[in-house]
């Protein structure tokens, strides 16, 4: 995705707790063509003087977050930082999918939930349903949801 958003021009943040792995995109797609935050999105320091985003993207990391306050910490995080008019993609774990991934619990989520979660000052704007075949060959139900922040 970090590809395809590049080549349309985007700028883009990535973060995330792993410095390896941020390295391991930077070592793919070119050192300083994304800006690279490390840091834990439910105790985040350097993310909070980010200037907001029109685009924030999840795929696969809220549904980690099982205690209350940590999803809690992410919510405002995200409420905080998406502009006005901004978008906000969510790809989790659905009701219907694993209790654990790679051995750690999941909370899983409907896009009513979701939607409580984000508050009111998003709209949903639409979403689909993805079953994601792991190597193992077993099914992972994923919920894609888009919500735009209003004025």
């Amino acid at each position: 995705m970090v590809d395809e958003l590049l080549s349309l021009g985007s700028q883009i943040i990535a973060t995330d707790i792993s410095a390896v792995a941020l390295t391991n995109l930077e070592n793919r797609i070119g050192k300083g063509s994304v800006e690279i935050i490390v840091d834990d999105l439910t105790n985040p320091h350097q993310l909070t003087n980010i200037e907001p985003v029109d685009l924030w993207i999840d795929r696969a990391v809220l549904h980690f977050f099982t205690e209350k306050n940590d999803q809690d910490t992410y919510f405002e995080l995200l409420q905080q930082k998406v502009a006005k008019k901004g978008y906000v993609i969510l790809a989790e774990f659905s009701l219907d999918s694993a209790s654990k991934c790679s051995g750690l619990p999941v909370y899983r989520y409907s896009k009513e939930m979701l939607s409580d979660k984000l508050g009111s000052n998003f709209s949903f704007t639409e979403n689909f349903e993805y079953n994601y075949t792991m190597p193992s060959g077993a099914l992972r139900p994923y919920i894609y949801t888009l919500f735009r922040r209003g004025l």
